[in-house]
């Protein structure tokens, strides 16, 4: 039977969690028109062919091994580029999906509905203390979604070299063409996905190091990339404004939040942010003491105050948003700071994000 649905696992140190992965793939009721590719990101415990030994016969699954580790978004382009099916899904190799109809609700929903080139779902998180997050209409992450293969290549819309963050100018991209197009992102109902929390995974380092380390860094570098590819599409200005003053209180956020921890994470985190303001903000020449800056960051503090995923103490003893955005205008910007501050953070710090793969290992030498 054809294959209709390439399904992309990036695989790294995943022996001990793909097998589970696989099996939930296995139950999937249209199993026969998936065709799974996993990307060996050059994985120092070898191959996954014992793995895909014990699932012949049940999966057609390939191995594409890379010669390097270059990080989950290369990954899953390398995977997009040496496939062909109309459709595309992603995986990572220590999650699961939720329930036997995944794919069959994703390939119904798709064919039913040839001009959408996106359809997204809802997925549930289990922390480390087996709690069960819902995460309802997610428009972050790449997995527990379906991507019409054409709309990506009509578009342009391909991941990054990033390592961290990599998901969301990913999805962005998609979101832009559909508001550009004065179209919404639709949804299907329901779950379709789990997301486990791993030790040792990139966003599981060191407590949690992830969240307020990288997380920024790439971040921004994301945000760069997505407003430099937005040029080249001509996504209207209006259109874009919305999105650069929602990332700008996002960094707030985070600038505030990182504030309890230490003072080398704040200096890189707000190093990161001045980039963000030099090469995006000032790029478009949004005014920060306006109507519409403000009503962005009244909508997004009403969101964050009641989402339930944020504490407003956060913000205690730290600038307000405008003395905040004062501080970006006039403190001096030189891209070559970030070495002086990167000197500070402990050699074994840096060396768990080189160990998980979340960074280079010469990321943090002067290029």
């Amino acid at each position: 039977m054809d294959k209709k649905i390439d399904l992309i696992i990036p695989v790294y140190k995943a022996h001990g969690t793909l097998f589970r992965l696989l099996c939930s793939v296995a139950q999937q009721d249209e199993i026969d028109k998936v065709k799974i590719t996993l990307v060996n990101d050059c994985c120092p415990e070898g191959t996954y062919e014992e793995i895909i030994k014990k699932f012949e016969g049940v999966l057609d699954i390939q191995e594409l091994v890379l010669p390097e580790n270059k990080g989950p978004g290369f990954a899953r382009q390398y995977g997009i580029d040496h496939t062909n099916c109309t459709y595309i899904m992603f995986a990572d190799a220590d999650d699961t999906f939720y329930g036997s109809f995944v794919f069959n609700d994703f390939l119904k929903t798709m064919e039913d509905n040839k001009e959408e080139g996106v359809f997204f779902s809802s997925f549930i998180e289990e922390t480390f203390y087996k709690q069960y997050l819902h995460h309802v209409n997610d428009t972050t992450w790449v997995f527990g979604k379906i991507y019409r293969r054409s709309f990506l290549e009509k578009y342009n819309i391909r991941f990054t070299n990033q390592r961290a963050n990599e998901d969301t100018c990913f999805n962005r991209k998609i979101m832009f063409i559909y508001w550009q197009q004065d179209k919404e992102i639709r949804f299907l109902d329901g779950f379709t996905y789990a997301w486990h929390s791993v030790n040792g995974s990139i966003t599981a380092i060191n407590h949690g190091q992830y969240s307020y380390d990288q997380s920024t860094c790439g971040f921004v570098d994301g945000m760069i990339e997505l407003f430099d590819w937005a040029d080249t599409q001509g996504i209207e200005k209006e259109t874009l404004e919305f999105e650069v003053m929602s990332a700008m209180f996002f960094l707030y956020v985070t600038y505030c939040e990182v504030s309890s921890k230490q003072d080398y994470f704040q200096e890189q985190n707000f190093e990161f942010i001045k980039k963000f303001y030099n090469k995006v903000w000032k790029r478009y020449g949004f005014e920060y003491k306006s109507l519409n800056f403000i009503s962005v960051y009244e909508e997004n503090m009403h969101m964050f105050a009641t989402d339930g995923q944020f504490n407003l103490r956060i913000f205690m003893a730290q600038p307000n948003i405008m003395d905040f955005m004062d501080m970006l205008e006039n403190v001096p910007y030189d891209e070559e700071d970030i070495y002086k501050i990167w000197d500070k953070i402990p050699e074994d710090i840096k060396e768990n994000n080189i160990k998980c793969g979340v960074v280079t290992k010469d990321y943090y030498k002067r290029k």
